[in-house]
């Protein structure tokens, strides 16, 4: 193969995997996308606030206790980015990432899963 000839196939074979990349990462974008739709979040935060309300009706934590003070902070924290009209990638990234802290501190309290 000559040089040229080795060159052709280093900018078709860069030219593939760009186009690849691409195609991943619009697909990925798609499926931010539809997980920061209103319908999705909403089902989240009302899984948490339904959460919170088993944990108060327990007794495992009270309306004046820190855990309390965080969950519903968090629940504000998720709202308030569920209400944005244009979310970007880093909004939704927040919001999911504002969602595990809940769960966490909800099964670290008893609250299941």
């Amino acid at each position: 193969m000559g040089i040229s000839n080795i060159d052709q196939f280093k900018k078709i074979t860069l030219e593939k995997e760009a186009t690849r990349n691409y195609t991943e990462f619009t697909k990925a974008v798609d499926v931010l996308d539809s997980l920061g739709s209103n319908d999705k979040m909403l089902t989240n935060i009302d899984n948490m606030r339904l959460k919170l309300g088993g944990l108060l009706e327990t007794g495992v934590i009270g309306t004046d206790s820190f855990e309390h003070q965080l969950l519903v902070s968090a629940i504000d924290q998720a709202v308030k980015i569920q209400f944005k009209t244009k979310k970007s990638l880093d909004d939704i990234a927040e919001f999911y990432h504002t969602y595990n802290n809940f769960r966490d501190i909800s099964m670290r309290l008893g609250g299941g899963n």
